[in-house]
């Protein structure tokens, strides 16, 4: 469950691959789950950055995402990433504003000016689009496979069939890494869930924090979990969701990076994650 910038946008901005994003990177196999990942070395305390001046952050993010940004019964915005972003305040001791706006003209007011910051669940590109500058990740996107409860996790073993969605990544990491399984493809993640309910296919593969929504879910009827780790091979899961911001704010997004770094650490952005996924997905 993630968002990719739109493909019109021209691609000029080459990142340099920092720490947190090339340790363990070019990995396909699984690792205990237990909650949010640590993404960057405890040992390394990012850099404090001059903030002196500023009053107040404007976050923007989009309305239509649950569980990650949406509105609640009574009109006001919630969501991970609006937790997050309060927290990031938080941690920085600064006043903070999170605003709603519709996804695809997210960069556009944050490059005019009117907002500091977007933090709405995009993925961090291998090169960044015109203006922008990534954080660090706030968390990644593994792939997970989902079983129906008391079945054993799937192998790379003759005979096992695997639903995905049509067309993507999961797709594809299946079709090269569990090549002696049945690969049975559904056009959208409905159908791809009511296959496992069903029984008509052993297990299901698609990205964690949507099949952690589903599986917390009433939809699901409590009929499946999660099946061994997450797979975390960036070449088909990317670099995970982080807050963009304008280029030549580098101070902001340092201060973000280390903001970031102590919510890990002392588990706040754990804890925000266990409020909106009770199934963990990293």
């Amino acid at each position: 469950m993630i968002r990719v910038l739109p493909p019109c946008i021209s691609i000029v901005l080459t990142i340099i691959c920092p720490l947190w994003l090339c340790a363990g990177a070019a990995r396909a196999q699984t690792a205990p789950s237990s909650g949010t990942s640590r993404l960057s070395d405890p040992a390394i305390r990012p850099r404090a950055s001059d903030l002196a001046g500023v009053r107040v952050v404007r976050f923007l993010t989009a309305d239509d995402y649950p569980p990650f940004d949406f509105m609640d019964p009574d009109g006001t915005l919630a969501g991970f990433n609006v937790d997050v972003a309060r927290a990031i305040c938080a941690e920085l001791k600064v006043a903070c504003t999170v605003q709603a706006r519709p996804f695809p003209a997210l960069l556009d007011a944050l490059r005019t000016g009117k907002g500091d910051a977007v933090i709405a669940s995009q993925s961090i590109p291998e090169r960044a689009p015109p203006g922008i500058l990534f954080t660090r990740p706030i968390y990644l996107t593994p792939g997970r496979f989902a079983v129906r409860k008391g079945a054993p996790a799937p192998t790379d073993m003759r005979g096992t069939t695997i639903g995905v969605m049509a067309g993507g990544a999961h797709a594809a990491f299946v079709a090269a890494y569990f090549r002696r399984s049945i690969v049975t493809t559904f056009a959208g993640a409905p159908d791809l869930e009511a296959a496992l309910k069903s029984g008509n296919v052993d297990a299901i593969f698609s990205d964690g924090p949507s099949l952690a929504a589903w599986l917390a879910s009433a939809g699901s009827s409590d009929c499946c979990a999660f099946a061994g780790g997450p797979y975390l091979e960036p070449r088909y899961f990317g670099h995970g969701a982080g807050i963009a911001v304008r280029r030549d704010d580098r101070s902001l997004a340092a201060s973000f990076d280390r903001a970031l770094w102590v919510l890990e650490g002392d588990g706040r952005l754990s804890e925000i994650e266990r409020k909106y996924f009770p199934v963990p997905f990293q």
